[in-house]
């Protein structure tokens, strides 16, 4: 892509592999996307896939988008933690995974619903969009276990978030002498502003 920072998403060939899918289909595959660089632009419209740019979305119509959206596309080449794919996912929409998301490709059954081996491999994300485009029961089970694997996740983030919260606020005196941990004044007392002064309660 001619913009560094969205080379890892893998937009072309995922765009090409909609082109191939739309035709193995004999339907139109409309492609949405928050950012379309001109060179993805001249991809779609190189391999007939209309493309729209939708930008990012407020948080209160962000949930009815995902409502018009059947299926993701989200075999990057490298992720942190792909909170696109994770949305689609927690809503039961079957996502096109590659194995740079590692919280899915823990589930193997998530993998053999979703997962494409090799992101860069055109030929077989579109297998796999016209699969769970074409085959009714294969979409359903892949809507299940994205629902449960995200269930599952998210759960398990919070455990580790709470974990790591419960870790800090037991760390006692030498966070609060590093100024990591602000405490609330006793009454009456004033608050300390100054960057990183540490705050006694």
């Amino acid at each position: 892509d001619d913009v560094p920072g969205y080379r890892h998403r893998n937009t072309h060939c995922q765009v090409a592999a909609a082109a191939r899918a739309s035709r193995s289909l004999g339907r139109a595959l409309p492609v949405f996307t928050n950012h379309a660089s001109g060179a993805l632009r001249r991809t779609a419209a190189a391999t007939g896939v209309s493309l729209r740019s939708i930008g990012s979305l407020p948080a209160e119509t962000f949930p009815s988008f995902l409502d018009t959206v059947q299926i993701g596309l989200a075999a990057s080449l490298s992720e942190s933690f792909a909170y696109s794919a994770f949305d689609l996912v927690s809503r039961g929409i079957p996502a096109i995974l590659g194995p740079a998301i590692g919280w899915a490709w823990e589930d193997e059954r998530l993998v053999s619903a979703c997962g494409v081996v090799h992101p860069g491999d055109v030929g077989e994300i579109a297998e796999r969009l016209a699969q769970l485009l074409s085959d009714e029961g294969a979409y359903v089970h892949a809507s299940a276990r994205c629902r449960e694997v995200a269930r599952r996740v998210a759960e398990r983030n919070r455990c580790e978030a709470r974990a790591a919260l419960a870790g800090l606020l037991g760390a006692g005196e030498p966070f609060r002498r590093a100024g990591r941990i602000v405490a609330a004044p006793p009454a009456g007392r004033p608050r300390q502003e100054a960057a990183g002064e540490p705050v006694d309660a």
